[in-house]
């Protein structure tokens, strides 16, 4: 019609008003909520009115219209008119605007789509930024119905009284299911991207913690994107469900009711997502691997709450009904394998105790060792007083003044122009005082400085090995990854026996031993196993000799006979609890003397009728089993006929390779003649094992030490 183009020349003038005027931001908001109504009929005639300067109000981050302060303090008015414009730029009635599809390729080409910690919410497209706060805007209690479909806005028609939803309000679904599906991507990627980075921002800033920005608000936006990916024709990105799990995994999602793993299954099982995950199958669990992986960089005391959200993304792993896909366990193993590395076992080995010390030491403050004497310079007091000039006056102030300090000598100044060692650095004012010229505060602030370094060094990798123990322990909270966790748990115990024994790690390392134990070791075949990780930590420490009670520990009995007295021998132990009592036997055998003489001979009869049993040994094990046995030998006397039977049942049972025989013929060039008949004793049961009898086994490292021990 005629009077289209009258009105439109009426309205542009009106769009820029705000800019220079904000308390008339509501009549420009409504000339734009007008201009949006007519860009779904009249889009060729509104590009030609809108120039430049309005263009750019749209695409400025900081103008009246992308402002997140002033969308979320508007009035309910203006979020109505402004909502009314953003439905028909998601739309893409309004032409000018920048390319999703270009926006998101060079994140993705850059890698800034899925990483952490997570890119400034400033940085985020304005467009969806915007469109991210409308819709916290809508949710919020005080809102005024609106029509989402400009076609649908038609003279004469009233308003319902009850509001539709924010999501049909701002036309997100109708928008992304209308729109190119490559662009329909792209801005379901960009809006989860700019959740994440609003998470992080609020996280951080007095806004999120002071409640301003509630958890129900927060939760209806997951609920509404996921609502828009539902209404997508095509399969969506994996990206765009990893990144919308990890941030329904944020801590300002939770509430009392909605914990994050509920609302995370809800949104999958009967929420809008149950179809998409579907449709994205196994894709979806590389880019959540990563993104959990991405979370030990994070420190402990990550503002922006992203590294609790990324552990706490695994249990959408461990409680998937699709736990029993190769896909899925092919990313789990490789999610375990990069906890062991994170664990960083041989550094935490290697680590002085000194410097574990500095570390739980106050920053700040120089840290002596307890009982350390420290010279400190005291007041001279040693007055002379005249003894003559006291008794003659009768006065005790009277004191003898003394000798002047001898004025320095005239030194002439140096004819020859050179200057003297040390002249140029006295010259410098403010220079560093050099080692010789160091006062005690110096050094002490040296020392200080040395330590805070020492502090950082350590809690850079005991930060990554507490986040991984942490994804391990949830990982263990799913009963469908139990064969994957048994598969790994012969290499993990190997970690974990450090772990326990340093003070960095093993409060934490108790936590994921315990869930890990209640995961994978059933109570049958193990019934004490509750005290199985305090029981690894006293052996790994050597405490075998303490009293409970200077162990912590609960009860009268010490926690590792305990526990050994309620392994069962008369049947075979599965490999996953044998993996983690295997440790303990060989560690309380290695320390076999004779006050331990009752826990020894349990620990040398469980070793003997397991591999009688034919309890699966790890490879790795092996060669300590007849180390420890080696060991028990000699400091064991009582116990020497179980300890020659263990020895001839690891040579029966265990011996699959021939490194492992030859591990064993070397132990017959001990000193003691006792070890060397020993272990002719076990290389004679050699015929009787099974590799040796379906000739897998060759059994040439043994003839030699064979033939000297029949010279012997």
């Amino acid at each position: 019609p005629a009077w289209v183009a009258t009105l439109l020349d009426k309205l542009v003038p009106l769009l820029t008003v705000a800019a220079t005027k904000p308390v008339h931001r509501l009549q420009s908001l409504l000339a734009w909520a007008a201009c949006g109504a007519l860009a779904h009929t009249q889009e060729d005639s509104l590009s030609s009115k809108l120039k430049k300067e309005q263009l750019t109000l749209l695409k400025d981050g900081g103008s009246f219209l992308n402002a997140v302060p002033s969308v979320l303090k508007a009035p309910a008015k203006e979020v109505t008119a402004q909502t009314q414009l953003w439905c028909s730029l998601l739309h893409g009635h309004v032409a000018g605007l920048p390319s999703l599809g270009a926006s998101i390729k060079a994140l993705l080409d850059e890698d800034r789509a899925t990483c952490m910690p997570p890119g400034k919410f400033a940085d985020v497209l304005p467009i969806c930024r915007t469109a991210l706060v409308l819709l916290a805007a809508l949710h919020e209690p005080g809102g005024e119905p609106v029509v989402a479909d400009p076609g649908a806005i038609k003279l004469g028609k009233p308003f319902s009284a009850k509001p539709p939803p924010p999501l049909d309000q701002l036309g997100l679904a109708s928008a992304v299911a209308s729109i190119p599906q490559a662009d329909a991507d792209a801005l379901l990627l960009l809006l989860t991207q700019a959740t994440v980075a609003w998470l992080a921002e609020l996280s951080s800033s007095e806004l999120g913690k002071s409640g301003q920005v509630k958890n129900s608000t927060l939760r209806g936006v997951i609920s509404d994107i996921s609502a828009a990916i539902s209404a997508s024709q095509s399969t969506p990105r994996a990206e765009t469900l990893a990144l919308l799990s990890v941030a329904a995994h944020h801590p300002l999602i939770a509430s009392k009711r909605w914990k994050n793993s509920r609302f995370w299954r809800h949104l999958c099982s009967k929420g809008h997502l149950a179809g998409p995950m579907q449709r994205v199958g196994s894709a979806f669990w590389r880019p959540l691997r990563e993104l959990i992986s991405a979370g030990r960089k994070l420190p402990t005391k990550d503002p922006t709450g992203f590294r609790r959200a990324c552990c706490s993304a695994t249990l959408a792993l461990s409680t998937s009904e699709e736990s029993t896909t190769t896909s899925l366990q092919e990313e789990v193993q490789v999610l375990i394998d990069e906890c062991k590395e994170a664990l960083h076992s041989a550094q935490i080995a290697q680590e002085k105790d000194w410097n574990i010390a500095v570390f739980f030491a106050l920053e700040g403050r120089l840290y002596v060792e307890e009982g350390t004497y420290v010279a400190e310079e005291r007041q001279d007091k040693n007055i002379k007083k005249n003894k003559f000039l006291k008794d003659l006056y009768d006065d005790d102030d009277l004191q003898m003044e003394r000798a002047a300090p001898a004025a320095a000598k005239f030194t002439p100044p140096d004819r020859k122009g050179k200057d003297k060692p040390g002249a140029k650095a006295k010259a410098k004012a403010g220079a560093a005082p050099s080692a010789g010229n160091m006062t005690a505060s110096d050094i002490e602030a040296a020392k200080i400085q040395e330590q805070s370094e020492t502090r950082a060094r350590i809690r850079s990798y005991v930060e990554e090995a507490h986040y991984a123990l942490d994804v391990l322990a949830l990982l263990a909270r799913s009963e469908v990854l139990e064969n994957v966790l048994v598969n790994a748990l012969p290499v993990l115990a190997e970690h974990f026996l450090v772990l326990l024994r340093s003070p960095l790690t093993v409060l934490c390392a108790q936590h994921c031993l315990r869930a890990l134990v209640g995961c994978v070791v059933a109570e049958d075949s193990l019934p004490q196993r509750r005290l199985l990780p305090e029981a690894l930590t006293i052996a790994g420490k050597g405490w075998l000799q303490r009293t409970p009670s200077a162990c912590g520990t609960p009860g009268e009995d010490p926690v590792v006979e305990v526990v050994l007295d309620s392994v069962d021998v008369k049947q075979a132990m599965p490999a996953a609890p044998f993996g983690l009592v295997l440790p303990l036997v060989l560690r309380v055998i290695s320390n076999s003397c004779l006050p331990l003489q009752k826990v020894c001979a349990r620990a040398l009869v469980i070793l003997e009728k397991q591999l009688a049993l034919g309890a699966e040994v790890p490879e790795c094990l092996v060669s300590e089993v007849f180390d420890s046995l080696g060991v028990a030998l000699l400091s064991l006397p009582p116990e020497r006929n179980a300890t020659q039977a263990a020895m001839l049942a690891a040579a029966k049972h265990l011996i699959s390779t021939e490194e492992q025989l030859a591990r064993l013929a070397e132990m017959f060039f001990a000193e003691e003649e006792l070890v060397r008949g020993a272990v002719i004793a076990a290389l004679a049961q050699v015929q009787h094992n099974e590799r040796f009898l379906d000739e897998s086994l060759d059994p040439h490292a043994a003839r030699a030490v064979l033939r000297l021990g029949a010279l012997d």
